[in-house]
């Protein structure tokens, strides 16, 4: 039997703070709009730059069989390539998710007219984008999107029934830049997103989005 000041204890005890206290605003407010869609969603679905123990892992429903794809190898994806280019045949896929990807893209609209080449017409590509963020990640942190831009770019991609949700608002956004890198400070993060809830179209955070693959 585990001590409760043993190791494992200790252990357990920093990866929920890191899930429940230390996440910034910004992850647990997309991950809150993304869940529903993720569950909901069905059939064959690539979940680009998903990484290894991303916070949506626990709201994949058994009824999606999911493949990771990722450019970096030492991730351990099923399937390596660039979302640019995606090694996947055309009208094969039945949903599409970038979650925190396209900011991360030279050229986002190779990459969203590569998910509309995979999916098969009526499949849904979801996921979302920071606005409001400090620049961050590896590889290169390239761009911010308006849900203007956003429109704009899903219409010419071939997508239709497009929906931007905003999440976060100015006071969650100077909070989430406030705290930075630091991990202390985070440990407040749950009070001010208690007291600080509503959702703001002029100052969010960032963008989650669904959208539907037209037929070409």
């Amino acid at each position: 039997m585990a001590l409760m000041g043993g190791p494992n204890f200790k252990k357990s005890l920093v990866t929920r703070m890191r899930k429940s206290w230390l996440r910034s605003n910004h992850r647990v407010r997309l991950t809150r709009d993304l869940t529903p869609i993720i569950q909901q969603l069905a059939g064959v679905v690539l979940d680009i730059g998903g990484g290894r123990e991303a916070p949506l892992d626990a709201a994949w429903p058994a009824a999606a069989a999911r493949y990771r794809i990722d450019a970096f190898p030492h991730i351990e994806p099923q399937l390596v390539g660039d979302a640019m280019t995606l090694p996947v045949r055309r009208d094969s896929v039945d949903g599409v998710v970038m979650c925190e990807v396209l900011e991360h893209l030279p050229r986002p609209e190779s990459a969203l007219a590569e998910a509309r080449r995979v999916l098969r017409p009526g499949g849904l590509l979801c996921g979302s984008v920071p606005f409001l963020f400090a620049i961050h990640g590896d590889p290169q942190d390239y761009w911010r999107y308006t849900a203007s831009t956003l429109q704009n770019l899903f219409a010419e991609a071939g997508f239709r029934d497009v929906v931007i949700m905003p999440h976060g608002n100015r006071v969650t956004v100077a909070w989430t830049l406030l705290c930075g890198e630091a991990t202390w400070p985070r440990l407040l993060s749950p009070l001010v997103r208690r007291l600080f809830r509503s959702e703001s179209a002029q100052s969010p955070e960032g963008y989650v989005f669904t959208a539907i693959a037209s037929a070409l």
